[in-house]
Order: structure tokens, then sequence, then C-alpha cells
């Protein structure tokens, strides 16, 4: 035995004994590579895709996807995210090193991409929103013969050679993403090339005007316009707007959600006669009728270089009596079976090959933004109605929300109201049994801030004791101490009113006169056309010839407001509503504040 070890330790090195050389051989044949040794150019041996293949440890462990946001969560339908599905498809169809067949630890085959018979291999498709993406296969082995089943299982279905098994919450992925709105896709490419791709010694500069009081499918619409033109063109975007909005919520988007700058009060910008003549391009989205752009209307009256502007719009309302149309450099887009501008401008961005994702915390923010702009668009809409458009636009917002996304909306939604509007709504409750049956009309008197007036048409609604409910008032609005609007407000709500049709009514009482008596309306409204059980309408009314009353203070104008201009114009809408309401009698239209003038009127 010392001679053997004493030879082994001098020639072990050099000479193998026959024995060993084939025992060594033999165990080649049946062992796998470490993982960091295998051949890349070669296939994964029968035995190892074998057990991989036979292998039944349960759910897939869920990889994460680093592209994927953290915040992604389910869609509306339930479905799985599109990027974590994706993510989980590829852990279950290559499994990490390490994972278990069985029970037993086995080394990981080579992935198929990295192969050198790739060309062999089915091609790896691209990775589309909202579907399940698999990488490709390898080449297809023999089965494992079956291993019994404990007592109580049942086998499952069989899988056919192309078909791959959907993992537990997983939806079946669509053959291929469904574009919408190409030609607005189009139009918008077009003119944004051929305004911002022209050389010259100055930049050309796009900006964007919104009807007044911005609302959320708006805000949406503009702020992903603004992205377009960061990403695609590199230039910043401005959009103005008049008059203070209506809704808290709207408030909070704007401050909170929308991008730095995007927005700006056209009252409080210096030079906007300026700004407008200089810019190369106009866009205005989700409306078309200057008659709702206060600011922008009263430019355009007034300069015929302004009306010769190029303007881009788009819309999914109906044309107005004024609109922008009628201007000789206006183009643009109007879908009347649409339902929201931003869902839109979402898929014209996607069309783009543009994806919010890509914009982090911003793109969050911006798509909290998109989701609550369609989803006030679309109240009183069965969702059974929803089109096929507005689906997917939801879909693909939700997926970027997530968990944290609807948090964020639901707070969004149950916003706190100050003091001051419960104090309104009690003195409006307090008249109930005044009001007539079926129409409950209260105006609120003289006020500071607009949102009382829906807040109040909304909680009367609530009551569920009318099928109508017209709550207007006189709003003013101070800047820097100085009173820059004087408008009359008003907004309804209707449900299964055959008798008062609230948007046609808006439009007819709520109106201003110009010197040669052609009256331009300022309300309207929509209804739900799919159920015909709900319609809103709003108004806004400016009362110049009481904004540009001469007085020495603000304060002596708010107090003017109240003593003689709410009294006159209550009586006005009070005699336009019973002349076209028959059923409703003039002592059932409220005052909240005493008007002494209309006593025996």
């Amino acid at each position: 035995m010392a001679l053997v070890r004493l030879w082994r330790r001098c020639y072990g090195s050099l000479v193998t004994p026959p024995e060993s050389k084939a025992a060594r051989e033999k165990a080649a044949e049946t062992s796998t590579p470490e993982p960091n040794e295998a051949d890349p150019a070669s296939e994964p041996s029968p035995p190892l895709a074998s057990a991989v293949a036979g292998a039944n440890p349960g759910p897939a462990p869920q990889a994460v996807d680093p592209a994927a946001p953290a915040s992604a969560g389910p869609s509306p339908a339930g479905s799985s995210n599109g990027a974590g599905a994706a993510a989980r498809g590829e852990a279950a169809a290559a499994a990490a090193p390490g994972a278990v067949a069985g029970g037993s630890p086995v080394a990981a085959a080579p992935p198929a991409e990295a192969s050198a018979s790739a060309s062999t291999a089915a091609p790896r498709a691209p990775a589309v929103s909202g579907a399940v993406h698999r990488p490709a296969t390898a080449t297809p082995v023999p089965a494992p013969s079956p291993t019994p089943l404990p007592a109580g299982d049942t086998p499952a279905p069989p899988v056919s050679r192309g078909e791959v098994p959907l993992l537990p919450g997983e939806v079946p992925a669509a053959a291929a993403p469904q574009r919408y709105f190409e030609d607005a896709t189009e139009l918008i490419l077009r003119t944004l090339d051929e305004v911002l791709k022209v050389e010259g010694e100055e930049e050309p500069l796009v900006i964007g005007w919104a009807h007044d009081r911005i609302d959320p499918d708006t805000m949406g619409a503009n702020g992903i316009m603004a992205f377009i033109l960061q990403e695609l063109y590199q230039r910043r975007y401005t959009c103005y707007y008049s008059k203070r909005m209506s809704f808290l919520m709207n408030r909070s988007l704007a401050t909170n959600f929308m991008p730095s700058g995007v927005l700006r009060r056209a009252e409080a910008t210096e030079g906007l006669s300026e700004i407008a003549h200089k810019a190369d391009l106009i866009i205005v989205l989700d409306a078309t009728s200057p008659e709702i752009m206060t600011d922008f209307a009263y430019l355009l009256k007034r300069s015929e270089k302004l009306r010769e502007k190029r303007i881009l719009f788009v819309d999914h309302h109906r044309r107005g009596q004024s609109d922008l149309e009628d201007l000789p450099n206006s183009v643009g887009v109007r879908y009347s079976g649409g339902q929201a501008t931003s869902a839109i401008m979402l898929h014209v961005m996607r069309n783009l090959g543009l994806d919010l994702r890509t914009a982090g915390e911003e793109g969050f923010r911006l798509a909290v933004v998109a989701r609550l702009g369609i989803e006030t668009d679309l109240i009183g809409v069965n969702p059974e109605g929803y089109t096929d458009s507005t689906i997917d636009a939801l879909r693909y917002l939700d997926e970027i929300l997530g968990e944290r996304g609807h948090k964020i909306l639901e707070k969004l939604r149950a916003i706190r109201h100050p003091l001051s509007w419960y104090r309104k709504l009690g003195e409006a409750l307090a008249l109930v049994d005044q009001y007539d049956t079926t129409v409950a009309v209260v105006g609120l008197g003289v006020i500071n801030d607009t949102g009382i007036v829906p807040f109040v048409a909304n909680r009367l609604m609530e009551l569920g004791a009318f099928k109508t409910c017209i709550v207007f008032a006189m709003v003013y609005e101070t800047i820097e101490g100085q009173i820059i609007s004087v408008d009359l407000d008003a907004s309804g709500r209707s449900s299964q009113d055959t008798e008062v049709v609230l948007p046609d009514l808006f439009h007819d009482v709520f109106f201003v006169t110009d010197p040669s008596g052609r009256k331009t309306s300022k309300g309207g409204g929509r209804a739900n056309m799919l159920m015909g059980d709900y319609s809103g309408a709003g108004a806004s009314v400016p009362l110049d010839y009481w904004r540009h009353l001469g007085t020495k203070s603000a304060d002596e104008k708010v107090h003017l407001l109240h003593r003689l201009a709410w009294p006159a114009e209550f009586l006005r809408i009070r005699h336009l509503l019973t002349s076209r309401i028959p059923a409703l009698k003039p002592e059932e239209i409220c005052s909240l504040e005493p008007t002494p003038a209309l006593e025996g009127l």
C-alpha cells in the first residue's frame, strides 16, 4: 500500500489509471454542468429538460420586472397588470438558477435567446402593454413518464404543443394591440412638425387655451399634450384658462398633480395679448366654442390678426353656434361619439410610441389626472356603454396607477369641503318644504366661491325627493384686492325627469346679449343618451355691467352686489325659468338672501 501511495504521488497527475478514466467518462455522461460552466451554444440535455418539464412545484415564484413601475396594479376588469404578468410569464417559462423540481435543486438551463441555435427557435415577440409576454421556447423534448398523483388530486387538462398554460389570475393576451384615433395622431403630428421643425432665428411658440374653470378632462388632455411636446420636440407648453375652478378636487389636481407650469390663469398673466399674438400655434383641447373661453374670446373679437392664427383643436363635444372651426386657419378633429378628450390624447400618445411610465413620478401623477378626467366625463354613463377606446385607456392608466394610485383617487374623491359650504347647504335644506315637489330651484345669493354652487346641487339631488335640482348664485372673485370677475353661475342635476331637459334649458336661460341684440348662450350640459335617466348642466354668465360699476373699494362693490345686483338678477332668472317650466310657480323659486325689492312682484 505504501508503494501505491508513493506511485500516485509521483505519477498520478500524468497518468490516469484505465479504470478511473472509464468511470469518469461514465460520470460525465450523466452529470449536469454547473450554471457558470454551461456551454451557451448547446441545447439543454434531455434529462434536465425532462426534470424541469415534469416538475410540479405549484404556482411559479413571482419575478420582479425592473422595467415595471412599483405602483402597477390590477386593471378595472380584474386582470393582471400587463408588465407584472409578463414578468410572471417569464418566470414560469424559464426557471431561475436553483429552482426546484420535485423538491430537489437543479441547475438552470441556458436561456433560449442566448443559444447559438436561436435562429431555429421561435422569434421573441416585443412586449406589449396589457399582454402576457413569454420568451421563446427551446426544442421540444419528450415528456417524462407520468407520476402517480396523491389521493384526491385530478390531473391538469392537456396542453397543446403551441399553447402555454396561464398562471393563476392571468387572462389571455390579445393577438395584437388595437390602435385608436390614428387620424387624430396623423393630423397632430403633421401640424406639430410643420410648426416646430422650421428653422429660424426664433424658436416657434406653441401655447394652449382651455375653457373657463378648467376641469379634469381638459387638464389631463393638456398634460398629455405637454408630455408629447417635451418628449418629441423638447419644447415646454403652457395652457391658459380663465376663472377659478369650481371643485376642490380640480384645484388639488391642478396644484399637486399637473406638471409645473402647464396651467396658468389668464387673468394673472401679464402681456397675455402679446403672448397670444406671438404664438405660432394655439392648441385648444376639449372645447371649441370661444364663448366659454372668456379672455380668449375677448382677444379674438378685438384682433383680426389673432383670428388668422393657426389653431389646432381636438374635442368630443358637438359643434356650437360660435366655433373655432369657423376661423380660416383652424384644423382639428371632433369625435361626437368620443367619451373623453383625455382618452383620445392617451391613444394619440401611445400611437406615437410614448409611455407615461418613462416619466417616472411625473408620469404617475399625470395618470391620476387623466384617470379622473375620463371618470368625470363618464358620470351618469352605464359602464356597459363605455367604448372600446375608453376601456383600453382606463386599463392602461390602471396598470400605471396600481394600488397606490387608486388610494390617491379615493382620497381625491372624498376631499373635505369648507364649513362655509355646508352653511349654505344648511340654509338651502331649511327651505326644502317651499320647493316644488319634483323641481327644486334655489338662489344662493352673492358668494365668493363658485364651488358652492355644484356642491349644493349635488347634495340636494342626493336627498332623493326631487327629479331635478337647479342652483344658481352671483359669484365674484378677487385677486390682489381687486374684483376681477362677477358672474352668474348655475348648476343643474336631473334624474328620470321627462319634463325638464337640463342641457336645452340651460342653453336657453343663461346667455349674454351683445350691443346688436344677438344672444350668445353661456350654458349647456349633457345627458346620458344610453340610459336616458341622468343629465347635468352648468352655466357661467359674465356680468360685466356690475363688475365695471365704479366704487371706491372692493368691499363697497360687494355691498352693492348684495343690495342691488342680486335682487335684479334673481328676478330675471326666476322669470326665465318659470316661462320655460310651466309647472313651476314663482314662489317655489327661493332665495337664501332677502330680496325686499322683489316684494309684491
